[in-house]
């Protein structure tokens, strides 16, 4: 997903500069080992609360709802 910077920022230890593209990639959301036991292993028990597939704050999904309950229906 290609983003532009309008600020320098640092993340993860690399500087980026103002007025940069960058490309980022969020398939890796939900892998990190430090905020999730056990990351690539799927279990149903786990605590969805912190997941980022519908987007948070102004960027969250307008078919969120949708999606929520076509899964109901399927499951």
């Amino acid at each position: 997903m290609p983003r532009y910077t309008e600020k320098a920022v640092t993340i993860g230890g690399v500087d980026i500069p103002a007025n940069s593209w960058l490309l980022y990639g969020n398939g890796p959301a939900g892998h990190d080992g430090e905020a999730y036991d056990d990351p690539e292993r799927f279990r149903l028990d786990r605590d969805g609360t912190r997941h980022l597939a519908f987007g948070k704050g102004p960027h969250h999904c307008l078919g969120a709802n949708l999606a929520r309950a076509e899964m109901r229906v399927a499951l």
